[in-house]
Protein backbone atom coordinates (compact mmCIF):
# COMPACT_ATOMS: atom_id res chain seq x y z
CA UNK A 1 0.00 0.00 0.00
CA UNK A 2 1.21 3.31 -1.23
CA UNK A 3 1.81 6.11 2.20
CA UNK A 4 0.29 9.56 1.40
CA UNK A 5 2.55 12.30 3.10
CA UNK A 6 1.44 15.67 4.32
CA UNK A 7 1.47 18.13 2.19
CA UNK A 8 3.54 20.85 3.66
CA UNK A 9 3.37 24.19 3.83
CA UNK A 10 6.78 24.55 1.76
CA UNK A 11 5.23 22.20 -1.15
CA UNK A 12 2.00 24.09 -1.52
CA UNK A 13 3.90 27.16 -1.64
CA UNK A 14 6.13 25.71 -4.52
CA UNK A 15 3.14 24.58 -6.57
CA UNK A 16 1.63 28.13 -6.44
CA UNK A 17 4.84 29.81 -7.29
CA UNK A 18 4.88 27.65 -10.33
CA UNK A 19 1.70 28.33 -11.39
CA UNK A 20 2.21 31.91 -11.46
CA UNK A 21 5.32 31.66 -13.01
CA UNK A 22 3.64 29.59 -16.17
CA UNK A 23 0.97 32.24 -16.46
CA UNK A 24 3.73 34.27 -17.16
CA UNK A 25 5.77 32.41 -19.35
CA UNK A 26 2.44 32.08 -21.49
CA UNK A 27 2.85 33.83 -25.17
CA UNK A 28 0.59 36.99 -25.15
CA UNK A 29 -2.44 36.64 -27.50
CA UNK A 30 -1.57 37.90 -31.16
CA UNK A 31 -4.95 39.41 -32.67
CA UNK A 32 -3.30 39.38 -36.17
CA UNK A 33 -2.79 35.98 -35.77
CA UNK A 34 -5.72 34.88 -34.59
CA UNK A 35 -7.32 37.14 -37.70
CA UNK A 36 -5.15 35.29 -40.19
CA UNK A 37 -6.66 31.88 -38.59
CA UNK A 38 -10.18 33.65 -39.40
CA UNK A 39 -8.91 34.42 -42.74
CA UNK A 40 -7.58 30.83 -43.58
CA UNK A 41 -11.16 29.15 -42.01
CA UNK A 42 -12.90 31.42 -43.81
CA UNK A 43 -11.58 30.46 -47.33
CA UNK A 44 -11.80 26.45 -46.41
CA UNK A 45 -15.60 27.71 -45.75
CA UNK A 46 -15.46 26.95 -42.06
CA UNK A 47 -17.78 30.10 -41.18
CA UNK A 48 -18.72 29.16 -37.33
CA UNK A 49 -14.82 28.77 -36.52
CA UNK A 50 -14.39 31.91 -38.85
CA UNK A 51 -16.72 33.83 -36.57
CA UNK A 52 -15.42 32.65 -33.04
CA UNK A 53 -11.83 33.27 -34.36
CA UNK A 54 -12.67 36.98 -35.38
CA UNK A 55 -14.90 37.67 -32.04
CA UNK A 56 -11.52 36.74 -30.45
CA UNK A 57 -9.21 38.83 -33.09
CA UNK A 58 -11.70 41.90 -32.39
CA UNK A 59 -11.77 41.47 -28.61
CA UNK A 60 -8.15 42.15 -28.70
CA UNK A 61 -7.75 44.68 -31.54
CA UNK A 62 -10.89 46.30 -32.44
CA UNK A 63 -10.37 48.79 -34.64
CA UNK A 64 -8.01 47.22 -36.62
CA UNK A 65 -9.58 43.77 -36.88
CA UNK A 66 -13.10 45.64 -37.78
CA UNK A 67 -11.32 47.52 -40.46
CA UNK A 68 -9.62 44.69 -42.30
CA UNK A 69 -12.18 42.73 -42.32
CA UNK A 70 -14.80 44.93 -43.70
CA UNK A 71 -12.26 45.41 -46.65
CA UNK A 72 -11.35 41.78 -47.03
CA UNK A 73 -13.12 39.43 -49.90
CA UNK A 74 -12.67 36.26 -48.44
CA UNK A 75 -15.30 37.46 -45.51
CA UNK A 76 -17.27 39.14 -48.60
CA UNK A 77 -19.61 35.80 -47.91
CA UNK A 78 -20.40 36.79 -44.99
CA UNK A 79 -21.56 40.35 -45.59
CA UNK A 80 -25.07 39.00 -45.12
CA UNK A 81 -24.70 37.03 -41.60
CA UNK A 82 -26.13 39.51 -39.49
CA UNK A 83 -23.71 38.25 -36.52
CA UNK A 84 -20.89 39.37 -38.84
CA UNK A 85 -22.36 42.70 -39.52
CA UNK A 86 -22.91 42.93 -35.98
CA UNK A 87 -19.21 42.39 -35.01
CA UNK A 88 -17.84 44.11 -38.22
CA UNK A 89 -19.98 46.79 -37.47
CA UNK A 90 -21.08 47.19 -41.31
Amino acid sequence: MRRKWPVTREIQTSRESWTARSAMLRPPARPKIIYAKARSNAALGNYLETMDLLKRAVSLDSKTIREWAKKEKIFEKLHDNEQFRKLVKL
